[in-house]
This record gives C-alpha cells, sequence and structure tokens, in this order.
C-alpha cells in the first residue's frame, strides 16, 4: 500500500469509447488526447490505476485470430475451413460448419446438444493443425476410431475469453508478463465471469496501482486483448467506459552504499562529540561570566 504523501490531489480520467480522439483498430484501440496536461513535479512520482470498467459482453467470439481450421489427410490432402466472424452458440458454429463444407469433403461434423460435444467425422485418417478454433471446438484429443470412421472431438467451449487485458501503451509499468518474459503495458486483468445481465462490471476492490515514470501527460492509449494477447473483435456499437486514476507520492531518496556508510559514520561522530561541544560551550560561557 502506497503512501500519499503528498499535497497534491489525486486526479480522475473517465473514458468512454465513444469519444476517443483516434480509432486504430474498433473501440478496442483508442487513443485519448487531452487539452490540459497533467504535469508531474520532479520530486514526484505517478501512481496510476484503474478504478472502473463496464463493457457489454458483445465481442466476437470467433473472429480473424481464431476462425480457420486446417485438416490433413493420411493421403497428403489438405481441406480448410475458414468462418465468418461473428457471435455465436454451438448450434449456429456447426450449422455453419456444415454449411460451408463441400460436397467433396472428406469429413462431417455434427453436434450432441444435450452432451455439448462437437466432432469431427471421416472415413479417412487425419489430423488437425495447431489452431484457436481447434481449441475452441477442443480437437487436440486423441483421434479414435469406430465403425470404420474417425471421430475427433469433444466437448465445445465458446466462452473460451476467460479475461480482458487493459494495456496502456503510453506508460511502461514495473508489471510483468510471462508471454512478454518481462515488463509489459498491462494495467489491469479483468475476469470475464464476474457480470452482470451480459454486462461486464467491475471495481479495483483491491485498491491495485502502477507506478510510472511519465512526466508530461496528455495522450493515453487503451488497448482491449484477450488472454492471448489478440486483440478484442468488438461491434461497432459496442462500448466501454473506465475511470483511471493518477495518484502523486514523493519520489524516495536513494544512497549509494558508500554514501549511506558516510552519513551513518557522520551522524555517529557528531553524536559522540555533542557532549564535548555542549562541554566547552558551557566552560565558554563561564569564562564570560567572570
Amino acid at each position: 500500500m502506497y503512501n500519499l504523501n503528498t499535497q497534491y490531489p489525486s486526479i480522475q480520467i473517465y473514458l468512454d469509447s465513444r469519444n476517443p480522439t483516434t480509432k486504430k483498430s474498433n473501440n478496442s484501440d483508442l487513443i485519448f488526447h487531452f487539452n490540459d496536461k497533467i504535469q508531474v513535479p520532479e520530486n514526484i512520482q505517478i501512481l496510476l490505476s484503474v478504478q472502473d470498467f463496464e463493457m457489454p459482453l458483445c465481442f466476437y467470439n470467433i473472429n480473424s485470430n481464431n476462425n480457420k481450421l486446417v485438416i490433413e489427410y493420411d493421403s497428403g490432402l489438405i481441406e480448410t475451413i475458414i468462418i465468418d466472424e461473428g457471435i455465436y452458440s454451438a448450434c449456429s458454429l456447426v450449422t455453419y460448419i456444415e454449411s460451408i463444407l463441400s460436397q467433396s469433403s472428406l469429413i462431417e461434423c455434427y453436434y450432441v446438444e444435450n452432451k455439448n460435444y462437437f466432432y469431427l467425422v471421416s472415413n479417412q485418417n487425419f489430423n488437425i493443425s495447431n489452431s484457436q478454433l481447434g481449441e475452441i471446438l477442443n480437437l487436440n484429443n486423441s483421434i479414435t476410431f469406430e465403425d470404420n470412421k474417425y471421430y475427433y472431438g469433444s466437448y465445445i467451449n465458446l466462452t473460451f475469453i476467460s479475461s480482458v487485458y487493459i494495456h496502456c501503451p503510453t506508460f511502461q509499468t514495473n508489471n510483468l508478463s510471462s508471454k512478454k518474459k518481462g515488463r509489459c503495458d498491462t494495467i489491469q486483468k479483468i475476469p470475464v465471469n464476474n457480470h452482470i445481465n451480459n454486462i461486464l462490471i467491475w471495481e479495483n476492490k483491491s485498491n491495485f496501482k502502477s507506478k510510472i515514470s511519465e512526466k508530461v501527460i496528455s495522450d493515453i492509449e487503451i488497448l482491449l486483448t484477450d488472454e492471448n494477447d489478440d486483440i478484442l473483435t468488438l461491434q461497432d456499437n459496442c462500448h466501454w467506459t473506465a475511470t483511471l486514476q493518477i495518484d502523486f507520492i514523493y519520489k524516495p531518496t536513494i544512497y549509494h552504499h558508500q554514501g549511506l556508510n558516510k552519513i551513518l559514520k557522520n551522524k555517529i561522530l557528531t553524536n559522540k562529540l555533542k557532549p564535548k561541544i555542549k562541554q566547552k560551550v558551557n566552560k565558554d560561557n563561564e569564562i564570560k561570566k567572570k
């Protein structure tokens, strides 16, 4: 917990995706420019925090990062399935895949609704290339052979986005990411399971803050990604709001090892000399009186 020990009051910044200065990628990558700059004195550091965040759960669960499935048959034939971006239920996704499979396709698909199971079936042995769509359809299991047919599949997971990550590329934080193998610009991770009526509502109950080193703030970029670091694909009418907070603390005084030893040594000597100095002053005062 930081001690907000300066005379500078905290500043809140209210962001709304409806009014950015620059839109870089739908509503998931926005830049906000402020005419009133925040200027930070030399001996002061900034703490940045996300106080709250609200967004409808209307981002595509199938997007350009996870809409491709490559099927490789033992015969050497390769078949590619590409899904249009959108919001799919298990039934609508299976129906769509069935509609785009050509008559010459060697694969069939079906869905067992009461088990939430999705299957790809073929008369030929086949393999699924590594893909995020394969993860959603849970096609990373081993293939089974039954009734002269090859089966690939298991339960389907279309609620695969577990968290929304809020990045602020404008600033460098001390936060670490295993994906980046070091420091990152993530300022908050928000679990998607925390929603009411399909609206993601989050508050900073832990009071987490990130220390940043910038001295002038006039532009803030906000980037929203999923846990795979892919930019969220939001519908055009899907908007979010957030409150950022800027707090101020004094920079800590850092002494180098030798300098600290010197200060401590001088302090010890001063303490030792105090009684002698006091004794000499008293003696001088007595002489003056005489």
